[in-house]
């Protein structure tokens, strides 16, 4: 969909393709100087499309969002971040979860990291509050 409306390459395509920890160097040049700049458009572009969509094609989205992430094992490439921060991100992931389970897929460490976030984040800032009141 933004191949077709931004008229991106076949290269910046198969960029969107990746998780942006598996691209190489130049592919990372590309990314941060073509693509990252666009980003905001393409969310604007990708915001109006789901707004104009009826409750059936949203779900639909979360669906098709969940499906490509699971088939790399947890990990959404930048064109499903994209699409996470319109349809919600805790939606994806438990779709994904869910999916995972039934289908007994093993997902890769931290893949759906909401709930070790969570964790990391509270271990975290009761560390800096111990850390604080020791030093008080």
């Amino acid at each position: 969909m933004l191949a077709e409306r931004f008229g991106l390459s076949d290269r910046e395509t198969e960029i969107l393709g990746k998780n942006i920890r598996r691209l190489t160097r130049a592919e990372r040049r590309v990314y941060f100087s073509v693509l990252r700049p666009r980003r905001r458009e393409f969310g604007e572009f990708l915001r109006r499309e789901y707004a104009g969509r009826g409750r059936e094609e949203r779900e639909r989205w979360v669906e098709v969002a969940a499906e490509s992430v699971l088939a790399r094992g947890g990990e959404p490439d930048l064109a499903d971040e994209l699409v996470m921060q319109i349809v919600g991100r805790m939606a994806v992931f438990h779709a994904v979860r869910t999916k995972a389970d039934e289908r007994r897929i093993r997902l890769h460490a931290m893949a759906a990291a909401g709930g070790f976030t969570v964790v990391l984040v509270a271990v975290t800032v009761i560390t800096a509050l111990v850390l604080y009141l020791i030093r008080r």
